[in-house]
């Protein structure tokens, strides 16, 4: 994404428009569709809204090859395929990714936008951990309450993306 900002510099540059204003217009529009996906995700986990049916097609294991990756990943441990299911894995719906894309394509620079996704994994690494850890069993016993904070905080986080996306397009 620091590549990519990077480029969309050069070519606003060379176009001879605002490269600050391409960069303001794509974090505005990552920042309002992850709003839109977390406000979505956040009122179905709720209740207040069915679950979409493509919800459940939309599997990352039904994409053509993505088991044999992932499988060839963990046993062979290779670079290369380390690095394809790392973009496979960044790929996948997740509100705060987005936002943390939108923050590394701001860096325009690769070697700063990997800075910034690396300091936004290892934040999440302590949560995920204790997920994986054993407060997947305490969800388990008290999943209507974890679903209900769970869209809560997803609610609360649409809300402040699609302010700060709307921020963006008023200014």
């Amino acid at each position: 994404m620091g590549a990519a900002g990077g480029g969309l510099i050069r070519l606003a540059a060379a176009l001879g428009a605002s490269p600050m204003a391409w960069m303001a217009r794509g974090q505005m529009g990552l920042s309002l569709l992850a709003g839109v996906f977390l406000l979505y995700f956040g009122l179905s986990r709720l209740g207040l809204i069915a679950e979409p049916d493509w919800l459940a097609v939309a599997a990352p294991n039904r994409l053509p090859g993505w088991r044999r990756l992932m499988t060839r990943a963990v046993h062979r441990r290779t670079n290369r395929d380390l690095l394809i299911m790392g973009l496979m894995l960044g790929g996948l719906p997740c509100g705060l990714s987005y936002a943390a894309f939108a923050s590394a394509l701001s860096a325009a620079n690769p070697m700063a936008g990997a800075v910034s996704a690396l300091v936004f994994g290892l934040g999440t690494l302590p949560g995920l951990l204790a997920v994986g850890a054993g407060a997947g069993l305490l969800l388990n016993r008290f999943r209507r309450q974890a679903d209900m904070l769970a869209g809560l905080i997803m609610l609360g986080m649409a809300a402040a993306l699609l302010v700060r996306g709307m921020t963006w397009v008023a200014a």
